[in-house]
């Protein structure tokens, strides 16, 4: 037996022991460390005289400051000979032992972290035949991530843990794949089937560039990621097995609530309902859920409130105890849609907001949020009887009460106390007005939630201006403020349409540089492709089919939207679905060039908007200013199609293209410059 052997099984016999000795030692050092820095008059000897490693010694192996224990305990290091991969605790064990010896310890490699599927961190329910794979390479301390590369990597993808857990990839297993790819790896496994539950890991080589313990170019290899998970969706319109259901007696601004009685024969270990419900136009996303109670909230999108009448509420109508005998049925009717997963964050309450102010005016309590926001108010009731109104008003502005039809209601039943809170619609505004309380409300009754979708912060911007700061953080907060239910409005309380040029001045100005914002705007550019029609036309609005005023820039979303995303992410495969609706926008452009060669205002226009906020109010239609605008969105986009064209190598386009941008662009110089004035 060798030395490194029977060292491991010491390792493993006396873990625990280890482990506190790892976390005393540490503990000693830095207690040592901070006494001497302390009482520098008291004089106990170097630590070489002392016998005693400095803590150099112990981690610090790249001019690096050590870590705190229980983060080392969680980090792979190398083993004995530096290419042993022992368990994660076994390498700090390791680790402790050199350091007992008085030896140097290797600085630990990488590992893989934040694990992606389709950018989305273990999604349920995705459509995608092949999916991509993603991940980054973690090291204790950032001073050791640099000259870090990663030269191969090994996917594992099990069809449970405890397979995944043995290494046994008995859905893909890679093997030792000789590539620095960290991001879209494509899987290559057995094709996956409907409704398919993917755990997976990986494991990645690196090299480093030289140091005081790595030799230069050697490879190391890392330990495997913590495991992650994805669901296959419903790939094939024959697994929709569900009808198309609707309570037809109910109007639009009325919920449903909707419940269904089964039996099973044993109990599930697990249970997945894929949900869906009508979109704006021809295509429906598919929400996968554990929940099987539904309410189906009315008039999404609109202005208005929420009336709770809390005499009505139905206890426990989802439980399966409940006695629907007395429930009318719900109706089974006909559509032909298009069915795609819901592959991006939902919306959720991302923040809490308490009030900062409380103001009382003729039995009228006006709530100040302290600043303008889109999601849910909260406010808990009391003291009320049996069919007393309160009254809840939005508004955006301090000196109005309510705003675009923002008035909500709760109707007290007989027990005299509830909570009022959205749930089906969501206000917009800073100042709430109470009406209909007997008592003044405490700030502890009253919430305020950001809803928006759910995205990490990964950006941000400062300076030594504290204005610029404001101004910064002022512009996120209101970009956030007009993205809801998966759409980036004009506005959140006036006009929730999501206008193309808003689409594309925010991706790029806020969402993009600040927000991980991948799976966003594949769906917001998705949404684009949807209201193209056949001979290229698309709306100025999406993903409501709705005739707002707009002009080319507005149509031009599949092309702006799809070269940001583009250029953001390197998503090969985003650009070749985004290809042919950028093609017949632009197809559908060329239709309406004129005889001078420059493009005209055409049919459905919409207006044909050029600047529409100048000093002197809107430029539209065939005027000089809205023409010249329209011209220069025009030749933008065709060269953004020529460069597309070149990445997916598609020369005949490239030379029909770059001919009608080179015809334009002249054509426009000598329509539109004036060579006496020079403008």
């Amino acid at each position: 037996m060798n030395k490194t052997t029977h060292m491991k099984r010491l390792i493993r016999t006396n873990r625990s022991i280890v482990i506190g000795l790892l976390a005393l030692g540490y503990y000693c050092i830095a207690a040592n460390s901070l006494w001497g820095r302390l009482h520098p008059d008291q004089n106990y000897g170097t630590p070489s005289e002392m016998h005693i490693p400095t803590t150099k010694d112990y981690i610090d192996y790249d001019n690096s400051l050590p870590l705190p224990v229980a983060d080392y305990l969680k980090r792979p290091i190398a083993g004995f000979d530096g290419t042993d991969p022992m368990t994660i605790n076994d390498r700090n064990i390791a680790a402790l032992i050199r350091f007992y010896l008085g030896k140097p310890v290797d600085p630990p490699p990488p590992w893989p972290e934040d694990m992606r599927c389709e950018y989305l961190e273990n999604p349920l329910g995705i459509d995608a035949p092949k999916p991509r794979l993603s991940w980054k390479l973690k090291t204790g301390n950032p001073e050791t991530e640099k000259g870090i590369k990663q030269t191969a990597y090994q996917v594992l993808v099990a069809s449970s843990r405890a397979l995944l857990k043995k290494e046994q990839g008995d859905v893909w297993d890679s093997g030792k794949v000789a590539s620095d790819q960290s991001v879209l790896v494509e899987y290559q496994g057995k094709p996956l089937e409907s409704g398919k539950q993917c755990f997976w890991k990986v494991k990645v080589w690196t090299v480093k560039a030289e140091s005081a313990n790595r030799k230069p170019g050697t490879e190391t290899v890392c330990g495997w990621s913590e495991p992650a998970l994805w669901t296959m969706g419903l790939l094939d319109p024959a697994d929709w097995k569900g009808e198309w259901i609707r309570f037809k007696q109910a109007d639009e601004t009325k919920h449903i609530w909707y419940r269904k009685k089964f039996s099973l024969e044993s109990a599930p270990s697990g249970a997945f309902a894929y949900l869906c419900s009508i979109g704006y136009h021809g295509r429906c996303a598919i929400s996968s859920s554990e929940n099987l109670g539904l309410w189906k909230g009315g008039g999404e999108g609109e202005y208005g409130g929420e009336l709770i009448d809390a005499r009505r509420q139905v206890p426990d109508w989802n439980k399966p105890s409940f006695d629907d005998g007395h429930w009318a049925n719900a109706t089974i009717y006909q559509k032909s849609l298009i069915l795609s997963a819901e592959m991006q964050e939902p919306d959720r309450k991302v923040a809490t907001l308490a009030p900062v102010a409380i103001t009382e005016t003729n039995g009228r309590y006006r709530i100040d949020m302290g600043r303008n926001f889109t999601g849910w108010f909260e406010i808990d009731l009391r003291n009320g009887r049996a069919g007393e109104v309160v009254k809840i008003m939005t508004a955006n502005r301090a000196e109005e009460t309510l705003e675009f039809r923002q008035e909500s209601q709760y109707i007290f039943d007989a027990g005299g106390k509830g909570t009022f809170c959205h749930r089906f619609n969501y206000m917009a505004g800073r100042w709430i007005t109470i009406e209909g309380l007997s008592y003044r409300p405490e700030p502890q009754d009253i919430r305020g939630y950001i809803v928006t979708n759910d995205r990490k912060r990964i950006g941000g911007f400062e300076c030594s201006n504290k204005l610029f700061n404001g101004i910064y953080e002022t512009d996120l907060r209101t970009y956030l403020a007009c993205t809801v239910n998966g759409v980036t409005m004009d506005c959140p309380h006036r006009e929730r349409f999501g206008y193309g040029e808003v689409a594309l001045a925010c991706a790029w100005g806020c969402a993009i540089p600040n927000f991980e914002s991948a799976p966003y705007y594949r769906k917001a550019a998705r949404d684009w492709f949807d209201v193209q029609r056949d001979d290229g036309f698309v709306n100025t609005i999406a993903p409501q089919v709705y005739k707002g005023a707009g002009g080319t820039l507005w149509s031009s979303a599949p092309v702006t939207l799809s070269w940001e995303f583009y250029k953001a992410y390197g998503d090969r495969r985003f650009l070749e679905e985004a290809y042919q609706p950028m093609k017949k926008w632009l197809d559908f452009l060329n239709k309406s060039v004129s005889a001078e060669g420059v493009l005209t205002s055409y049919e459905q226009a919409s207006r044909f908007l050029g600047d529409w906020a100048t000093p002197h109010g809107s430029e539209y239609g065939n005027t000089p200013e809205a023409k010249l605008f329209n011209n220069c969105v025009y030749a933008y986009c065709l060269d953004v199609l020529v460069q597309a064209a070149e990445i997916l190598d598609k020369p005949d386009d490239v030379a029909t293209y770059s001919a009608r941008l080179a015809n334009l662009r002249k054509n426009a110089h000598r329509h539109f410059f004036n060579e006496k004035t020079k403008t």
